[in-house]
């Protein structure tokens, strides 16, 4: 049995077994494997060289290969034959997974917010670029992206303390904000009564927001931070009928 084992040793008709145990039949001739249970993944887009998958799913990494050196195996010849190759789930196996979980972490480098969502009137948790000058977050808390994008709804950043709270805002965009009251007065008569309520109330600002905002921590040197754990319910007083999801 082989200790290592990369894409080069793989032969048309090899059976791999995933970490969850899953199995497919290799076929070099479409750069693929195809799995019994249905579906297929194209190996050079999927998995790295030493047939880890090139990603964060852990469940999808070769832990063995099964061989017939008289040509192809499939699934027909599969039975009562010794892998090729095992990966054990070792200090290496477990160093090598966690590098590439790592590489694809989604949140690296990135911030936590909450999105206030107005038509939706949901909470959630979102991981973006802590630069303010970044284009993304103005389309995050865009109601009308394109209109956004094309100047018909000007770009405004506005940070509103929220009152009883260590460097929580809420952050909006005021003439979206605008945009979406006189959106409201047009269609009152076919809204649903949630969508003419504020989803912020800050009473000692006399202040209320109706359009989709983010509640974000500001750092020292006004940069975002990451929110904390019960900066949202520290926060909750002066949020309108808001669920987190």
């Amino acid at each position: 049995m082989r200790k290592t084992f990369t894409k080069k040793d793989l032969h048309t008709g090899d059976i791999i077994e995933t970490r969850n145990g899953e199995r497919g039949v290799v076929i070099l001739e479409l750069d693929a494997i195809i799995y019994q249970a249905g579906g297929l993944d194209i190996l050079d887009e999927v998995f790295t060289d030493d047939l880890f998958i090139d990603g964060p799913q852990r469940e999808g990494d070769i832990f063995k290969v099964y061989h017939d050196p008289e040509g192809p195996l499939g699934f027909n010849k599969f039975f009562g034959l010794d892998p090729v190759f095992v990966r054990k789930n070792n200090k290496r196996t477990k160093e090598r997974a966690a590098e590439l979980d790592d590489k694809y972490d989604e949140k690296k480098g990135k911030v936590k917010v909450v999105l206030l969502e107005s038509y939706f009137r949901r909470c959630t948790e979102k991981y973006i670029d802590s630069s303010m000058d970044n284009r993304g977050i103005d389309i995050i808390i865009s109601e009308a992206p394109s209109m956004t994008c094309c100047g018909q709804i000007k770009i405004g950043r506005s940070f509103i303390p929220v009152p009883g709270t260590e460097n929580l805002y809420i952050f909006y965009n005021p003439y979206q904000e605008e945009w979406h009251r006189k959106c409201v007065e047009e269609r009152s008569r076919l809204s649903r009564p949630e969508d003419k309520e504020p989803i912020v109330i800050i009473p000692e600002m006399e202040l209320s927001i109706h359009s989709k905002c983010m509640l974000v921590r500001k750092e020292s040197d006004d940069r975002l931070g990451n929110l904390k754990e019960g900066d949202f319910e520290a926060a909750r007083n002066y949020l309108n009928r808001m669920q987190l999801l």
